[in-house]
């Protein structure tokens, strides 16, 4: 147990200088720790109003968030000194870094603003830009979340910054004066947003790889899409049982009765499923909590349903796919301690029905009694 300040309320790990910084904010003070010796080596003194703190990857630089002096605060790992404190918005609260960038959102102001990680090494303070995430102030918003408003995307350049007000996501790509793009929220209220990076990278030449988990066993359509060159291919991956993770209060699968994938939207649709034993393959009865969960994606008009037995081990929910699009299905049980997210899900796409045309025929003979003559 060590005694850092009277608030502490941000932490970091240097791997440049193998110690761990804990900001105060009661204090101002950033204390160090060393790694090894598990003890405080050093503190270094800003000005009381310390938030959220950022390291860069390579573990040179620290920027703490200052909300009383509206400003952050950078500190030199490799000294242990303070080399810059750098003006921003009013009240900054968040801060993401990219390759070039920390973008810092605050409370008070619509804009986001950019410290130029690539000058922090300089004599004078880097040069701070800034780009608008829409026309409202974060604190307008009725509430705000404890999730991060903002989010790097891939790492590299980009990130995906949420306004609490007007309830949209905006794409910003370093180096532009404004967001490329934008995301409704429609009936949803994002508070947080967080990115999960899945892209390919080339780990040899020729050889792109990518990690991603299994949920269940079963068969997987995989989508393959590059912008340059252009290639769009899908194929099928089979992921097998894994007998390590296999436990007998879990051992369940799902059989998914509704074999078309193509449905009307709009209207309503009884949606049936059978669970059964996984390693006997007997139905399961008598679940009085069975319930379906299933949303349009990305995920818009989200809805739980329950799920009534109608047969040996045969549910069926009501569901009620008002917009057309790509659905996703899941299954629940909480009484086996099945998750919405243990079994695999059923897709389903949903289809305005196209009103009928007149014939060609009804058509010229409507036209000739309307002009009394015919052609």
């Amino acid at each position: 147990q060590l005694r850092v300040g009277g608030t502490p309320i941000s932490l970091g790990y240097s791997s440049l200088s193998r110690s761990l910084y804990v900001a105060d904010g009661q204090t101002g003070a950033v204390f160090v720790v060393d790694g090894k010796k598990n003890e405080v080596v050093g503190k270094i003194q800003a000005k009381p109003g310390l938030g959220p703190m950022r390291i860069t990857p390579d573990g040179r630089w620290l920027l703490v968030l200052n909300s009383r002096e509206d400003a952050v605060h950078v500190i030199d790992a490799s000294t242990n000194h303070l080399a810059h404190t750098v003006a921003v918005g009013e009240e900054p609260y968040q801060v993401t870094l990219t390759r070039g960038f920390a973008h810092v959102r605050c409370l008070g102001s619509e804009r986001v603003y950019m410290v130029n990680l690539d000058l922090l090494g300089k004599d004078a303070p880097p040069p701070v830009q800034s780009y608008e995430a829409g026309p409202e102030a974060p604190r307008d918003a009725p509430n705000l979340g404890i999730a991060s408003p903002i989010a790097t995307v891939t790492g590299e350049s980009e990130v995906l910054v949420v306004n609490p007000v007007n309830n949209t996501v905006y794409f910003y790509v370093d180096g532009m004066n404004f967001p490329s793009a934008n995301y409704l929220g429609y009936q949803q209220h994002p508070r947080g947003v967080e990115a999960i990076n899945r892209s390919l990278r080339e780990t040899e030449p020729g050889v792109y790889t990518a990690r991603a988990r299994v949920p269940v066993a079963g068969d997987y359509d995989v989508a393959l899409f590059m912008d340059e060159p252009s290639i769009i291919h899908c194929f099928t991956v089979t992921a097998e049982v894994n007998p390590e993770l296999r436990k007998p209060e879990v051992a369940y699968a799902v059989e998914y009765l509704q074999k078309e994938t193509k449905v009307p939207a709009g209207e309503k649709l009884n949606f049936r499923f059978r669970l059964k034993n996984a390693l006997t393959g007997w139905p399961v009865t008598g679940l009085g909590d069975a319930k379906v969960m299933y949303f349009l994606a990305p995920g818009r008009y989200r809805a739980e349903v329950p799920a009534r037995e109608v047969g040996e081990g045969v549910y069926e929910a009501m569901l009620h796919p008002r917009e057309p699009g790509a659905y996703y299905v899941y299954v629940a049980v909480p009484s086996r301690k099945i998750g919405f997210y243990t079994l695999a899900h059923k897709s389903l796409l949903a289809e305005r029905k196209e009103a009928a045309k007149p014939s060609r025929e009804g058509g010229k003979g409507k036209e000739e009694r309307e002009d009394g003559k015919a052609k």
